[in-house]
């Protein structure tokens, strides 16, 4: 009876702290979690849609790129519907996104659903708005760019920033009349390099900065003998390389066409200026020191030759740069087409003078026409002691055919060479190559950028570097490969081929792989590479495959302005071509 009396005071306590606690927290009736269905990424924006929750009036959408949603969500969105697209996100960034069903105030608001995993935005494609810089509109310390207009990427800034010490030189917002696809920049250095962007400064943080150009600045460097427009530049380079002290020579062409002929085929006055071409004698040069040679930009300068260049001795440069390169052919003086015609031809100098070597062999923003034998022609078995090494080659923004596309009457082929013919022992150039921002056409016959390279038993230390990218091959090389590096020593080179394009004029199609069967090689990358599949054209074979070569979907007359003139301008504006600047920029116009 005791107990009983103890146990009833205990058990009114416990009695009336459930009363008290009743209606404090009672459990909340909720809606049903809507459940994910899709997440399509494209460009810079998400879609995603759910499954519809019965009495839900809306729902609560929400993304962040971080997991846990701390230490909130990035964006969010309250909509009646069951899908929802979220604009202006980060390219090429993984988001996470929650979901809830919104009630009508009757019941709670769902739990969050999160979905499974991230969404990646894509890699932003970069608009080429930029044109390539024309040479002839580049001055002294102006130059005019020009812009395609796009009122889905609006233009309203450019940059200017010297390219040695990434200084930025002027910053250009423009006004509304001013965004006109076209402006003209003053106030620059001579004779210096700049690169320039053009953006758009109301675009979210990372898609502000459209697509760059880079160019020189014309005027002679300070240290380089000036070439007037009537002068013998024939025998001034005759004599310097002869007689010079300097050890390099540097030369600006102020004129347009420069005839690197002997005496007597030039009709010359009386104080040696040139006044006309009589006959047909080219000169042979020797050359013993380095030479750079820079044209004027407004008058494209070119060097009209006849005969083959050699090397006697080691160079630290032999480099050419806004500047034109060749074959003078004039029947009317005798000066007939060659078909065995080559800038450079070292067959047998090396051996007579041990190790020659060149550090730089440069090409820029030139036309190379007749040589039907290619640009540098080594054809002779070296030793190790008497080898030829050319340790850096650049060849940019130039094209390279057999025949001007102006020059209605010759005839002339290329020959079965590479534009480097490298074909014999202990010869050297793949230290490290750059072909880039050119065009090869109508060179069928071609054997590929380098000739037939088989065991040239070169004895490097490191793998070579090949990389091309940005050029355009119409009708190069249609029976042998593209590239053509073939079978080398180890370590034997890492190949990277990017932006490129090919076509034929239905003509039998060939392989594009460098040589992938040679053990040594590497193709480190190849990335948006695309071809013309035109019928009987160019067919892929199975080991094209690693080149990552994709088809346009277009025929030559469809994607090319004018091909069998030269004009390979894209006028397919709504091609992957032209919306990823594929080939020789400057034919997306």
């Amino acid at each position: 009876m005791k107990k009983l009396i103890y146990l009833l005071p205990l058990v009114a306590l416990c009695m009336v702290c459930l009363w008290g606690c009743e209606d404090d927290d009672p459990v909340v009736e909720r809606l049903f979690r809507p459940n994910f269905v899709s997440a399509t990424a494209s460009e810079n924006t998400i879609t995603y849609s759910w499954k519809q929750i019965g009495n839900a009036v809306a729902y609560t959408i929400e993304i962040c790129r971080n997991a846990d949603f701390e230490p909130e969500a990035e964006f969010s969105a309250t909509v009646t519907g069951t899908n929802y697209t979220f604009t202006g996100l980060r390219y090429n960034t993984a988001y996470y996104a929650r979901v809830r069903a919104v009630s009508d105030g009757t019941t709670g608001d769902s739990n969050w659903t999160i979905r499974d995993g991230e969404t990646k935005t894509e890699t932003r494609v970069v608009p080429q708005l930029l044109q390539a810089i024309d040479t002839d509109e580049i001055g002294e310390t102006d130059v005019t760019i020009h812009w395609t207009i796009d009122e889905a990427n609006p233009v309203d800034s450019i940059s200017v920033v010297k390219t040695e010490g990434s200084e930025v030189v002027r910053e250009i917002l423009l006004a509304p009349e001013e965004m006109i696809g076209e402006y003209h920049i003053e106030g620059l250095e001579k004779s210096c390099n700049y690169t320039i962007t053009i953006a758009n400064t109301q675009a979210p943080e990372d898609a502000k900065t459209y697509n760059t150009q880079s160019f020189k600045t014309a005027g002679p460097p300070a240290e380089a003998t000036v070439i007037g427009v009537t002068d013998n530049f024939a025998k001034i380079l005759e004599e310097d390389l002869a007689n010079s002290p300097k050890t390099s020579l540097i030369y600006y062409l102020e004129g347009a066409d420069y005839y690197m002929l002997q005496d007597k085929a030039l009709d010359l006055n009386e104080d040696g200026t040139v006044l006309g071409v009589k006959g047909k004698d080219g000169i042979e040069y020797k050359l013993t020191k380095s030479i750079r040679i820079i044209g004027n930009t407004k008058t494209k300068s070119t060097l009209w030759i006849r005969s083959k260049w050699t090397l006697e001795n080691s160079l630290e440069f032999l480099e050419f740069e806004n500047v034109n390169i060749k074959q003078y052919i004039n029947p009317k003086v005798g000066a007939t087409a060659n078909g065995n015609f080559e800038l450079m031809n070292n067959a047998n100098t090396v051996t007579a003078n041990g190790r020659v070597e060149i550090s730089s062999y440069v090409i820029k923003n030139g036309d190379l026409t007749g040589f039907t034998r290619g640009l540098f022609l080594c054809n002779a078995d070296y030793t190790e002691e008497a080898s030829l090494v050319i340790k850096k080659l650049v060849i940019d923004g130039c094209r390279y055919t057999p025949v001007d596309p102006e020059d209605k009457t010759t005839t002339i082929k290329h020959g079965g060479w590479g534009v480097f013919h490298i074909a014999k022992k202990y010869t050297d150039i793949w230290g490290e190559i750059s072909i880039t921002n050119s065009t090869f056409y109508n060179c069928e016959e071609a054997k590929g950028l380098f000739g037939t390279p088989v065991n040239t038993s070169w004895a490097s230390p490191a793998a070579g570097k090949v990389k091309v990218s940005n050029c355009t091959f119409f009708d190069f090389s249609t029976k042998q490969t593209l590239i053509n590096v073939g079978n080398l020593p180890a370590p034997g080179v890492d190949i990277t081929i990017e932006k490129c394009l090919i076509a034929t004029a239905n003509l039998p199609g060939g392989a594009i792989c460098p040589s992938p069967s040679a053990a040594n090689n590497r193709l480190v990358s190849a990335a948006d590479n695309y071809y013309v599949d035109v019928e009987d054209g160019w067919i892929l074979n199975n080991k094209d495959g690693d080149l990552n070569f994709v088809p346009v979907g277009l025929s030559n007359d469809e994607l090319f302005e004018s091909p069998s003139t030269g004009n390979f301008t894209i006028k397919a504006k709504d091609s992957d071509v032209y919306k990823k600047g594929i080939g020789d920029p400057r034919w997306i116009k």
